[in-house]
């Protein structure tokens, strides 16, 4: 081999190693760049999940703060109560022993369930089986016939399908002041309801209130 084969051969060998090792040279930049960017949106996401969980747990501490209002003036209202009347709970009229209409399917258990629970004291709250508020009553008349409700006025009248007051029939749910209170209808323009602190679950009128809307379980 000539010197200047050599020179050349080296030359090309030299050009090579170059190319390796800028190939190399963006290969590691786009691996760094990639590692980077994977950096920023873990980075973002660490925030956004922690901004997320501290308002999370503002609207639990509000949440605490206004069931501990509520339970503060029910037990006030209570203590009016027993020094007004003796007892903080109007006396219970016992287990139902009229009539019960005779409902066929789901509407009919959840409503014999209802009819059931008459008497029975109104808990804040509560589902049963010993006291109930007012969509704990009718959310367990339904899970009683195998339906799910929340445990909410405002969100059982957005889970039920809207009907007119026309429309009515055994089984469906009355709305009163602006979804604030829900009652079970059971025919004849009547509810049964847990009315409020101090009250039993009762069989009344459905106009003891202004109904404001009316609800179909599916």
């Amino acid at each position: 081999m000539t010197t200047a084969n050599a020179m050349l051969s080296d030359t090309n060998g030299f050009i090579d190693r170059l190319s390796m090792l800028e190939h190399m040279s963006r290969k590691r930049q786009r691996q760094v760049a990639s590692y980077a960017d994977a950096n920023d949106k873990f980075t973002t996401q660490q925030t956004q999940l922690h901004t997320t969980r501290e308002k999370q747990e503002a609207q639990i501490n509000e949440i605490n703060a206004r069931k501990a209002k509520i339970e503060g003036d029910l037990k006030k209202l209570m203590d009016l109560r027993t020094k007004a009347y003796g007892s903080a709970q109007e006396k219970s009229g016992g287990t139902y022993k009229g009539a019960v209409p005779p409902v066929a399917g789901a509407a009919g258990v959840a409503v014999r369930f209802a009819y059931a629970q008459i008497g029975k004291p109104y808990g804040w709250g509560d589902d049963g089986p010993n006291s109930y508020d007012c969509s704990g009553l009718t959310m367990a008349a339904w899970r009683a016939a195998g339906k799910s409700l929340p445990h909410n006025a405002a969100m059982q009248h957005s889970k039920v399908a809207r009907i007119s007051r026309a429309s009515l029939a055994e089984g469906d749910l009355v709305f009163f002041r602006n979804d604030g209170h829900v009652g079970l209808y059971v025919g004849n323009n009547q509810i049964i309801d847990a009315p409020h602190a101090g009250t039993n679950v009762s069989l009344r009128s459905m106009d003891v209130m202004t109904p404001t809307g009316y609800g179909r379980v599916r």
